[in-house]
């Protein structure tokens, strides 16, 4: 799973670190997707332009910092035609890092920019407890739709362990044999 991000949404949007009142922060962010360790985080900021993506990492607590994988792309004055919405951005980096078919979302502000792809986007404005909220509740839609699909061909759940249905919850469809191996072959 991948989260575009804007960073600027969390920092404030004129000086870093910068908040309007009630805003939260970067140690709330990482808090927040502590039961994600998994995730993959792809930095969509105008800061990609002036920082490093060292740098962009140094932003995080030592602990986060390897989740952030990478920038999308740089368009400088060579780039042709008109400037490319955040959403645009995106699809071009997952063509470029061969990851069109991975599961995203994006956590921005720039709402407009997003027509095909909305369902995949958490509105910030100002990084509070409602896009908290709205994000863990995407990040946990995402892992289930992902997870129903995986589990059919036997491989792991994505989903923090806290948020997995223990075996007692779920429902067993008709008669349980345990006199049969299901376990694959070792290969």
């Amino acid at each position: 799973m991948l989260l575009f991000l804007n960073l600027e949404c969390i920092l404030g949007s004129s000086s870093y670190g910068a908040h309007a009142p009630g805003a939260l922060g970067l140690p709330d962010f990482e808090a927040a997707l502590a039961a994600w360790p998994a995730l993959r985080i792809v930095i969509t900021s105008e800061m990609r332009y002036r920082m490093t993506l060292e740098a962009l990492r140094g932003c995080f607590s030592p602990g986060f910092r390897s989740q952030v994988v990478d920038t999308t792309l740089h368009y400088g004055a060579l780039a042709q035609g008109p400037r490319l919405t955040r959403e645009q951005e995106i699809q071009d980096w997952l063509w470029h890092a061969r990851e069109r078919g991975a599961d995203w979302i994006a956590l921005d502000n720039r709402i407009e920019d997003f027509a095909r792809h909305a369902d995949r986007l958490v509105a910030c404005p100002a990084f509070s407890a409602v896009v908290i909220s709205e994000l863990q509740t995407k990040l946990l839609l995402h892992a289930v739709r992902q997870e129903s699909s995986l589990t059919s061909e036997g491989a792991t759940p994505t989903r923090p362990a806290s948020q997995r249905p223990v075996a007692a919850e779920m429902p067993m469809p008709g008669p349980r044999r345990t006199d049969v191996d299901t376990r694959k072959p070792a290969v």
